[in-house]
């Protein structure tokens, strides 16, 4: 009786081991060059490109997220010992996929003029970041936003100052990476 058994087991086995092997076909199908990937031998090149192994990080988006049309706001206010001025731009998604919020920094500049009168949200201490966008800004859309930047200069009249938001870096939805 348990030889009887114990032959059914490897039958069954035996069966399931034959329905589950793959076929010839599907094997040569799904087979990769790998070769590509090694290290060269002597007097041979390698070219990372040819490698099925090699990871593509995903495109930068910050030059496709565009912020223009800038106007301060009325009033300022303090952080840390720090004068900030609030101003409003448009924002509009070129990339082809929505944004979650976005790291930049400011730059104002002298109107009709090259010269640079202050600048805020570069340095490794101090940035300057959107909150996370309600409803993400979706490719092609366009939106108004609220955003801080450093002090006007006290000599300068604000209608007279240009602003010029750079984006440093875009978080995509689901994604943790500046991109």
């Amino acid at each position: 009786m348990n030889c009887i058994r114990s032959f059914e087991l490897h039958c069954a086995i035996l069966l399931i081991m034959s329905l589950a092997a793959p076929s010839p076909a599907l094997a040569q199908s799904s087979l990769r060059d790998f070769s590509r990937c090694l290290p060269p031998v002597a007097a041979g090149q390698s070219d990372e490109e040819e490698c099925s192994l090699t990871y593509m990080a995903p495109p930068l988006l910050r030059q496709d997220v565009l912020v223009t049309d800038c106007n301060f706001l009325s009033g300022q206010f303090a952080s840390q010992e720090k004068n900030f001025k609030l101003f409003q731009c448009s924002v509009a998604n070129g990339t082809k996929e929505a944004v979650e919020s976005f790291r930049y920094g400011v730059l104002y500049f002298g109107s009709n003029s090259d010269t640079r009168l202050a600048e805020g949200g570069f340095e490794e201490t101090h940035r300057f970041s959107t909150p996370n966008i309600n409803g993400n800004l979706q490719p092609g859309e366009k939106r108004t936003f609220t955003f801080v930047g450093p002090d006007v200069p006290i000599q300068m009249d604000a209608d007279q100052i240009e602003i010029v938001v750079e984006v440093i870096g875009v978080y995509v939805s689901g994604s943790r990476r500046l991109r």
